[in-house]
């Protein structure tokens, strides 16, 4: 049985038993790219150094705009709501939906 092909936009969450490794504890991570050779994504809900808008690919953000637009209520899943342009989508909803937000911290959106 041969393993799965992840493709890119899906999103992979971190199993447990990496919890030991500081870099994918409790990560979720955008696939970018994938390939024989390898994989290319960024861990969407930890520190970086690159800007977010730089590497979301543009079809994604468009169309998770258009649903916002659409969208009574927006569940937020372990975000800090700061790094834009995602953390617009969910304040987006609040203006005119409902919004829960679940998250170890604080956020600009509680």
């Amino acid at each position: 049985m041969s393993a799965p092909r992840w493709r890119r936009g899906r999103l992979l969450v971190a199993a447990s038993h990496l919890d030991d490794d500081p870099n994918f504890r409790r990560a979720v991570v955008l696939v970018l790219e994938h390939a024989d050779e390898g994989a290319l994504g960024i861990v969407l809900n930890q520190p970086m150094e690159v800007r977010a808008s730089e590497a979301l690919p543009e079809p994604p953000l468009a169309a998770a705009f258009a649903h916002a637009r659409r969208a009574e209520v927006c569940v937020v899943l372990g975000s800090s709501c700061r790094v834009t342009p995602a953390a617009d989508v969910p304040a987006d909803v609040a203006r005119r939906g409902r919004l829960v937000i679940v998250n170890l911290q604080a956020t600009p959106l509680d």
